[in-house]
């Protein structure tokens, strides 16, 4: 019985990460995105380095790995537009993937 005790709290527990990952992303990447309008490449630095170890915890690489780039190019002033614009598209398929871990109730 204890097992499924401790199975079920860290089901609780992914979930309520993945629901707090899912809240604060969209605010990161606008964040994101008027830093680097604003050539703010401190901000830019710092919102890329939360945003990629957020990323990292719910299994998002890709996404990490773009925002990896962002943060070590961005203490430069040197940051591919690209990167920046498909932040968005990559974030969408990071919330339908996790849509399923909201959605699993076994």
């Amino acid at each position: 019985k204890l097992q499924t005790k401790q199975k079920y709290r860290k089901k609780d527990l992914a979930k309520r990460v993945v629901k707090l990952y899912l809240e604060q992303t969209p605010k990161m990447l606008e964040e994101l995105e008027s830093a680097n309008k604003e050539s703010n490449s401190e901000a830019l630095v710092h919102i890329a380095h939360t945003l990629k170890s957020s990323s990292l915890t719910v299994g998002a690489m890709k996404l990490a790995e773009a925002c990896r780039k962002i943060e070590e190019h961005g203490a430069h002033g040197q940051i591919e537009s690209a990167l920046i614009e498909n932040l968005p598209a990559d974030y969408s398929a990071v919330k339908e993937a996790l849509a399923s871990v909201l959605e699993d109730d076994e």
